[in-house]
Formats: C-alpha cells, structure tokens, sequence
C-alpha cells in the first residue's frame, strides 16, 4: 500500500470519526482488504492511523503539534508557523506533509525550498504559477526523494504546503 493511499484511508477514516461525534477511535478496512486502526485525541486534535498491508505496518501521525522531522538539509522558512503536520512512516518509506504559514512574499518562500531541494539533488520537474499560488516540485530518483512546495499569499503573509518522501525501491 503506498503512502498516497495510507493517506487517504487516514482521510476516510477521520471523516467518519468527525461524522460520529465523540468516537475517538476505531478499526477500518481498506479496499484492498487490509485492515486498520486510528485513535484522534480530542484534546489536541491529534490523530494516529496504522494498516497492516502486505509491506509491513503503516503508520501515520497528523496534527498541529506532531513535531516537524524534515530530511538533512531542509527547514521551513524561518519564522514559520505549522497549522498542520503528517508524517507517515512503512519501513524506509517515510513523508511528511506540513500545512504551515510565514509572514513573507510568496517568491521568497517558494526559493528558499527550491534552493534546498536543489542542494538536495532534487530535478525541479515542475515550476508553475497559478494566479497567486507557486509550486515547485520534483525528485531525486537515485535516492528515492520526492519534493513539492506550494504557496499562496500576498507580500504579508503566505500559506503553503511542503511534501517530502522519501521511497527506495
């Protein structure tokens, strides 16, 4: 099961806890027939899934206060503030996907992940603007790391969304 899917059967399973009111945990099936458990911590907002797929043990933690654990050499933009993180973890295969925001111009965050996925090794495969939003994205295949960014926002203050995995084969 790849981590696009872990994901979304993270997804499904949390819509159906917020459906249901105070149920903060519970089992699911895949479509695959694989099986699962998630746990939401109310208090926090915390939630935490693991499957049991044909690779091993997924797991999964997402959260605004799972702390942020990025590859060496990258960082969020200074001064940024994380409104959401996921990381995801099967064997060697880990992401994250951070949700966060920074009180700067779209441009200068967006460069300063392009300048360490770059340094990274990374073929920037994708570089669009999309009215205000910016993307970047790309990856390393020799050492199995995926990389995008995106941002929107004005001069003041600016959202965005960085995914880093990294999957050998």
């Amino acid at each position: 099961m790849g981590i696009t899917r872990i994901a979304t059967a993270l997804g499904g399973a949390l819509l159906l806890a917020a459906c249901g009111g105070q149920e903060e945990s519970g089992e699911f099936t895949t479509e695959d027939g694989e099986t699962g458990e998630y746990t939401i911590d109310r208090d926090t907002g915390e939630a935490r899934m693991s499957v049991e797929t044909e690779e091993g043990t997924a797991t999964l933690r997402s959260g605004k206060d799972v702390p942020v654990e990025l590859p060496d050499g990258f960082s969020l933009f200074p001064g940024s503030r994380v409104t959401s993180n996921s990381v995801i973890n099967q064997g060697e295969r880990t992401g994250s996907m951070v949700i966060f925001e920074a009180d700067a111009a779209p441009e200068d965050v967006i460069a300063h992940f392009r300048e360490q996925a770059e340094a990274a090794g990374v073929e920037i495969q994708m570089d669009a603007k999309m009215g205000e939003s910016l993307m970047v994205a790309g990856e390393n295949e020799a050492e199995g790391l995926a990389f995008q960014a995106s941002v929107t926002g004005d001069e003041g203050t600016t959202t965005g969304q960085l995914f880093i995995g990294r999957m050998p084969e």
